[in-house]
């Protein structure tokens, strides 16, 4: 992406590239996310 001249100066592309790279993470965490919260605070009680 970076090395690319591709997304040089076409801002919509890029920005729907960054979305499109994120949403899987954003998706994982949502979906585990009070196990991730509860996790932290176990770690931090201990």
């Amino acid at each position: 992406m970076a090395s690319s001249n591709l997304y040089q100066n076409n801002w919509n592309l890029v920005f729907a590239y960054v979305v499109l790279m994120s949403l899987p993470l954003v998706v994982v965490f949502v979906v585990a996310q009070r196990r991730i919260i509860s996790g932290i605070t176990g770690g931090a009680v201990k």
